[in-house]
């Protein structure tokens, strides 16, 4: 039978429940797969305004909906010189229910129509640039609102628009001169003035940034969108308990009140008949950000119960943030809520199946919950990934290791059904006196280890390709140890290569601490194993 398995990892959570001849008290570690997604403190914000352009004419609703042209009528001639009005008006009508119902190329035509029946009045060229816009053809939007100004000369939402299509096409500086020309129109225009402190928030002119901030909240004292800005500003300066309370501050402003109060959104309308709307992203609303950006504070400071609690907000706002479902799932699975976070993670994989973090945490779950079975592969695809070319990336080694080091435990506890029904006898007889010489071999260090476990995964291949059957509970185990042993050999050649790395550069932190007990574990999963199979 074999002894005593998985005793002297260490422990990161208690997750072993499994009742039978084993002790299996080793515990799984967390695998450190880099997640880009995690707000780093220092530098992480990109700017509200800077997301979504907001280009509401209202200096003081503090929602900033993306009303672009919102109430807008852009007739710049009398009616004596329109030529077919119901004919144009018709197909300005038809171009809305087209964008409404994300037929945008057709609606672009319709557009093209209209303006070739009546080509000086604004508003078939407000909504085809607003359109194009939205499809990210930013030249081509760009051209159209150039023409709305040759109407109107002192159209803020106009040259807010441009400073919208120039920051996303890169062109950060064109986007700066439209809002300063905004604010020598209208100096309390709120939105430009929030853009401009999001843009030189991500400059990095921080005084600069609080200038126009400061702006936004003496115009309007009670803000969000400024409030969340400075929020960001004093995350960009490390100063986490203030950009802690100023978020905090943000939701209560938005206690009793629903969410689309605040909803930012792309508006193109004429002077009201023919309404089109672009629902403008979440991730722009104030109030989303702040939880947002508390769930990550809180995450950081390793707080799990109030970063849950602002995680499963921004879920329940925005169901297809695969980033945050991932998050909340591994906070779920701290307080052991196992069935909840694997819920999470499944949905986040399927919103974003590639991702290599969401895996590791669902392998995790699945280990947690004791289905071995289901994790195992996963734990798999991920170390196939990270093993991939002839030299391995030794600044992934770390995780590497992790991943064997849970994988080698999940094979441990499958390991454990099979010693009432596997005859061990018959194994060892089916060693032949070659190999016998090779098994028998005790190991004295990692890269004896690795060799001889590389003998035993060879007596197993041969077992599983030769000897038992497929389908039968013999097979079954042989592929099982085939896989235990070829772990083993691959996590003492990690390892040896760690140590041999870190000697070559010891002015490096060392990835393996001197107490790490790594070593020890899998030297002892040898002894185990193969004392059961040789009966030493």
């Amino acid at each position: 039978m074999i002894p005593t398995l998985l005793k002297s990892s260490k422990t990161i959570k208690n997750v072993s429940k499994i009742k039978n001849n084993f002790s299996l008290n080793n515990k799984r570690q967390i695998i450190s797969i880099s997640n880009n997604n995690i707000i780093k403190l220092s530098n992480s914000y990109s700017g509200l305004f800077s997301k979504t352009f907001n280009n509401n004419n209202n200096n003081n609703n503090n929602s900033y909906n993306n009303n672009k042209l919102n109430n807008r009528f852009y007739s710049t001639n009398d009616n004596s010189n329109i030529i077919k009005p119901s004919e144009y008006e018709n197909l300005i009508s038809r171009a809305s229910e087209l964008i409404n119902e994300s037929r945008f190329e057709e609606a672009i035509k319709s557009l093209n129509t209209a303006i070739e029946i009546q080509p000086l009045d604004a508003n078939a060229y407000a909504l085809r640039a607003d359109t194009l816009e939205f499809l990210g053809r930013f030249d081509q939007a760009i051209l159209d609102y150039e023409k709305i100004l040759q109407f109107l000369p002192q159209s803020i939402p106009c040259y807010s628009s441009l400073a919208s299509c120039f920051y996303n096409k890169g062109e950060i500086d064109r986007a700066i001169r439209y809002f300063e020309q905004i604010l020598i129109i209208d100096p309390n225009y709120i939105p430009a003035n929030g853009y401009l402190g999001d843009i030189y928030l991500k400059k990095g002119d921080l005084s600069k940034s609080l200038e126009y901030y400061k702006r936004v909240l003496k115009i309007q004292p009670e803000s969000v969108i400024g409030l969340v800005g400075l929020g960001h500003l004093a995350m960009k300066q490390k100063n986490i308990k203030d950009a802690t309370k100023i978020f905090r501050q943000v939701v209560k402003l938005g206690e009793g009140k629903p969410i689309s109060f605040f909803h930012t959104s792309v508006s193109m309308s004429d002077q009201s008949q023919h309404t089109s709307k672009f629902k403008g992203p979440i991730e722009s609303n104030p109030i989303y950000i702040a939880h947002l950006s508390l769930a990550h504070i809180y995450y950081n400071e390793l707080n799990a119960v109030e970063s849950l609690k602002h995680f499963n907000k921004v879920i329940e706002y925005n169901p297809n943030n695969s980033n945050a479902l991932a998050l909340a799932s591994t906070l779920n699975q701290q307080e052991s809520q196992l069935e909840e976070a694997l819920e999470k993670i499944n949905k986040s994989i399927e919103l974003d199946p590639s991702s290599d973090f969401n895996k590791s945490i669902k392998a995790d779950i699945l280990y947690d919950l004791e289905r071995f079975e289901e994790a195992v592969p996963l734990f798999k695809e991920l170390l196939a990934g990270f093993l991939q070319g002839e030299n391995p990336d030794p600044e992934k080694a770390l995780p590497r290791l992790s991943i064997l080091h849970n994988l080698i435990l999940s094979y441990a506890h499958l390991s454990a059904q099979f010693p009432q029904i596997i005859d061990f006898n018959e194994i060892s007889n089916k060693i032949t006196p070659q190999e016998l010489e090779q098994l028998s071999k005790t190991p004295e260090s990692l890269f004896e280890l690795n060799g001889v476990c590389r003998h035993w995964t060879k007596f197993f291949e041969r077992l599983s390709q030769s000897v038992y059957i497929s389908g039968t509970v013999q097979r079954e185990f042989s592929d099982l140890m085939l896989e235990f042993f070829q772990s083993i050999a691959l996590a003492a050649k990690e390892i040896v290569q760690i140590n041999h790395r870190e000697m070559q550069n010891q002015s490096e932190a060392p990835i393996l601490s001197k107490d790490d007990e790594m070593e020890q574990m899998l030297f002892e999963y040898y002894a185990d194993l193969t004392s059961s199979i040789l009966k030493k």
